[in-house]
């Protein structure tokens, strides 16, 4: 986890390259929360999943069946995020390389300020 100074934390989002083009026009939405009600999960989880690194587009993929080439680098204060940590409610079946976040929308959409689009590239030999 990159925690930087004064209380920030710097967090992933990794999506499509469609995707990505209309979250930089609109913004995140409380994506979770309806695809969580469409396979039927018990809890009501608000926003979008971040996470603590990048991750390899692949790697991505083979842990959420999802395309990941597109990045946004998100800063949030520590403090007013560590709530939505996923580890705090969800216990993967096997462990996992990374940490979760469920951050809803208006919390996202108040930091998201670097709208590039990186990709996994971008990241290698930092």
């Amino acid at each position: 986890m990159e925690k930087q100074q004064s209380g920030k934390i710097k967090l992933y989002f990794m999506t499509s390259e469609i995707e990505a083009k209309r979250i930089q026009e609109h913004g995140f939405i409380n994506r979770f929360e309806s695809a969580s009600q469409m396979v039927g999960l018990p809890l009501k989880f608000e926003g979008e999943l971040f996470y603590d690194r990048p991750m390899d587009p692949k790697e991505f993929q083979r842990q959420f069946g999802l395309k990941g080439d597109a990045i946004f680098v998100v800063d949030f204060d520590y403090e007013e995020i560590k709530k939505y940590d996923k580890s705090l409610y969800f216990k993967p079946l096997s462990p996992r390389s990374f940490k979760e976040w469920h951050i809803p929308e208006k919390i996202a959409n108040k930091h998201f300020r670097d709208k590039n689009i990186y990709a996994w590239k971008d990241f290698q030999n930092r």
